[in-house]
């Protein structure tokens, strides 16, 4: 396709899932129709093979991503608007096929959608909406969707999006409109789904196709790549209703038109994906357009950071902070940052900052733990000399009073665990033990789990050890091959444990130090969380 709404989904590498789902959902429609076309001749063979094309289709489409479930959805709509019904099955039989292949996935899917409602406290915190404002707030994104698709203004178009406004108000001017919009292109899709079958279905395609990822799911509000098979249904109507005219000279007209508007769109395009291949104007002119999209502000910074221009970042992101004095993501890069930076224009009080959460705050749960761990491993490698560890310590500990942290068991995880690295390194293993017992409770990690050995073994608290390893036959994963490397890592410990000879401890008690250089430290979860 040569719409510029669409470029996220080819050059985002990440998103080539859906490019990939959308390929075997078109090549499985391919094989349903043609198998389609010999219904009539030979009913039995043909409906084996439509049957086996959308079991086969919506399996090999939903291992590659979540929406390829929307496959049976897909051809209902099809059955619905563009499609006879076949005249040699009997009705009732071509009811029940189609209540079996089509109908029950399409409940089970509208039964999970209203399962995730309401949304779980933690939810709210961690997204800022509920689920009735992102209902809300789709019905004016996805006539956004519709907007820039066909009439592309490249300062909307792009990677980021995290600015989206929530709506949260059903009875304002542009909620209503939204909603009422909506309502009355499904009631004339379902009014005139004889006479005027392709507005039936655009409409039917492009609401099934964002009906996982523009519903109740608890994602992020706003990404271009959602439409890369839904915006086939629009397309579709739009050329078929002006190429169906019988008048010669309005067929002329719609023919030129459709050229140069595909001319248009197709300059566009490579406007658009030139801008892609310049990473440096890219990330400039993407700040400019989305100056309120903390992601558009930290792609600049990390652009700029290869670079080396650590003075460009720090004013760029001030500036950020103090349009959005709460933006707390932006302030914790701006403390990583600000370790480039020598003392004097360092402007940075870690005991000063505050992370109480207010309403619209940044989700910043996961990441924002793991801002203590890479500043502590900078001053480990003298790459920072504005914090004592004191200081990183004091975030540390402020980020753990923090509530999104508090429904984050990887972000409780992580905090613990570097405030127990730090406590290795100073000879405290009282506070180590502590931290590692914290950390052990959010989530039982393998690393962390032997540096906590470590420490038991090299205090001679071998029964500490012992339970530590019978804690973790309860926490073995229950996928197969996880369980297998879970039972070699927990035998190995066992062994090291049992014979009192762990490889970074010696029987005269090293020091300390070396106890933490010997082990990469306890184990930092990354974020594994991804926002369709």
């Amino acid at each position: 396709m040569i719409l510029p709404l669409l470029v996220s989904s080819n050059l985002f590498i990440i998103q080539r899932m859906t490019t990939l789902t959308s390929g075997i959902l078109l090549v499985s429609l391919v094989g349903y129709l043609k198998a389609r076309q010999s219904l009539n001749e030979r009913p039995c063979l043909a409906l084996t093979w439509m049957t086996l094309c959308l079991i086969i289709g919506t399996s090999f489409a939903t291992l590659s991503k979540e929406n390829g479930i929307l496959l049976p959805a897909f051809v209902l709509v099809l059955e619905s608007t563009l499609l006879r019904k076949p005249e040699v099955i009997r009705p009732t039989l071509w009811r029940i096929w189609k209540g079996i292949f089509m109908f029950v996935p399409l409940i089970i899917i509208v039964v999970f959608l209203a399962r995730q409602l309401p949304y779980p406290e933690s939810t709210v915190i961690a997204r800022q909406y509920t689920g009735a404002e992102r209902l809300l707030t789709q019905a004016h994104v996805m006539w956004l969707y519709i907007w820039n698709a066909f009439i592309p203004n490249p300062s909307a178009l792009g990677p980021f999006h995290d600015d989206q406004a929530i709506y949260r108000y059903p009875l304002s001017f542009t909620s209503v409109v939204s909603v009422l919009g909506w309502c009355l292109a499904i009631l004339i899709a379902i009014i005139h789904r004889k006479r005027r079958p392709e507005i039936s279905f655009a409409v039917g395609w492009f609401m099934t196709g964002h009906l996982l990822e523009s519903s109740t799911v608890a994602l992020e509000l706003y990404f271009e790549h959602r439409n890369y098979t839904p915006i086939i249904g629009p397309i579709f109507a739009v050329v078929t209703l002006l190429l169906s005219t019988t008048n010669l000279r309005f067929q002329r007209l719609a023919h030129a038109g459709l050229a140069a508007y595909s001319i248009a769109l197709i300059f566009t395009l490579i406007n658009q994906t030139s801008l892609w291949g310049s990473s440096r104007l890219a990330a400039e002119m993407w700040a400019i357009q989305k100056p309120d999209s903390p992601r558009a502000i930290t792609n600049l910074a990390m652009k700029l950071e290869t670079e080396g221009e650590f003075q460009a970042i720090d004013r760029i992101l001030s500036d950020f902070l103090n349009r959005h004095p709460h933006a707390q993501i932006i302030r914790l890069q701006k403390i990583i940052y600000s370790c480039n930076l020598v003392p004097e224009n360092s402007n940075i009080d870690i005991n000063q900052l505050s992370f109480t959460p207010v309403k619209n705050s940044i989700n910043f749960a996961t990441w924002a733990s793991r801002v203590p761990e890479i500043l502590y491993a900078k001053k480990l490698n003298n790459n920072c000399e504005n914090f004592n560890e004191n200081e990183i310590a004091s975030l540390a500990n402020n980020l753990l009073a923090h509530p999104d942290i508090q429904y984050s068991k990887i972000a409780i995880h992580n905090l613990n665990s570097i405030l127990s690295a730090m406590a290795i390194n100073r000879g405290d293993f009282v506070t180590a033990t502590i931290n590692l017992d914290k950390a052990l409770s959010a989530s039982f990690n393998i690393d962390t789990l032997e540096v906590a050995l470590r420490v038991a073994v090299f205090n001679s608290d071998f029964s500490r050890a012992e339970s530590l390893l019978n804690a973790a036959e309860y926490y073995r994963p229950t996928h197969p091959v996880k369980g297998i490397i879970w039972d070699r890592e927990i035998d190995r410990m066992t062994t090291l444990v049992s014979n009192r000879k762990l490889e970074y401890f010696s029987s005269e008690k090293t020091s300390h130090v070396d106890v933490i250089q010997s082990h990469d430290g306890p184990g930092i979860e990354k974020n594994r969380s991804s926002n369709i």
